[in-house]
């Protein structure tokens, strides 16, 4: 009997009673949260859902993670947040937290402990402007015991990295949202092992985030990946998505004044910035550069 109540869960518990957990590309471990009295709900954070697009592959469109079978993943951490220049931000929600790296494309899966089957997901797409935030700025484990839902958030390429388009030089752009394209992706193939059921996905997007999940409603690309959208505080068609300057749409070095139906032309050293960041540079050195004081 045992044994195949593993092969319905596809979770194992090893000696340090520790849960792991069957992807596709490999196991995950994970760790219980306790913080709801007398319900349990599994977490596991950190689970990549791409590849990192560092160096040259920087701005590329994100691809499926390398697979890390036969070994085991170890899930039981914060991911690190995308690069970001208001560190703040983070703070308040997360005080304390500050761990940063281009290397970010990470997701949190929070289980509740139920007797039930096929659970209904809530894909959260957090807000921030495009420009800050992470998926961890709120803890899923809460509404997952409540909701007897599994809670997914993610984090997704922000600012220049996740938004900067340049098509002469074949960046196309909005690869923040190809970012939570293959996310929703990830879950399709994979929630089933977390005793999720991929076709009870409700996307919910908060400020930008509420966006980005209206424009999935528009998209051919999302077919088939949720069910339910919730669109929380923000429009497809404000002003923050449709507006764009000369050859970039989200660019820290563009002035504060540059605004929907305006251009600008770059001061020598500005492309300069542009020009080291598409060739694999440091992108710590170039927020940093254009950080508000």
């Amino acid at each position: 009997m045992s044994s195949r109540l593993i092969l319905l869960t596809a979770a194992f518990c090893t000696g340090q009673c520790l849960l792991v957990r069957e992807t596709v590309f490999g196991n995950v471990r994970g760790k219980i949260s306790t913080r709801v009295p007398e319900r349990q709900v599994e977490e596991y954070l950190g689970i990549p859902y791409a590849s990192p697009t560092i160096g040259h592959l920087r701005f590329k469109r994100p691809q499926d993670p390398m697979a890390w079978k036969p070994s085991v993943l170890e899930t039981n951490e914060l991911p690190p947040a995308c690069p970001q220049p208001y560190i703040s931000y983070i703070d308040f929600h997360k005080p304390g937290f500050m761990n940063f790296d281009e290397d970010c494309l990470y997701m949190n899966i929070y289980v509740p402990k139920v007797d039930k089957v096929a659970l209904p997901v809530l894909f959260f797409i957090h807000g921030g402007g495009k420009v800050v935030g992470m998926g961890a700025m709120f803890d899923g484990d809460i509404l997952a015991a409540h909701g007897e839902i599994i809670v997914i958030t993610f984090n997704y390429g922000l600012n220049d990295l996740g938004f900067y388009a340049d098509p002469s030089n074949g960046i196309k752009g909005n690869n923040g949202l190809m970012d939570q394209v293959l996310a929703m992706k990830w879950v399709n193939r994979n929630i089933k092992y977390f005793n999720g059921d991929p076709s009870k996905v409700t996307i919910h997007g908060h400020s930008a985030g509420a966006m980005d999940a209206a424009l999935h409603l528009l998209s051919n690309l999302t077919q088939g990946l949720f069910r339910n959208v919730i669109i929380h505080s923000c429009s497809p068609f404000s002003i923050l998505a449709l507006s764009s300057c000369v050859r970039t749409t989200r660019v820290s070095a563009i002035p504060e004044d540059c605004r929907h139906g305006t251009s600008y032309v770059y001061r020598d050293e500005e492309q300069d910035a542009i020009n080291k960041l598409i060739e694999g540079g440091a992108v710590h050195d170039y927020l940093t550069t254009y950080r508000p004081e």
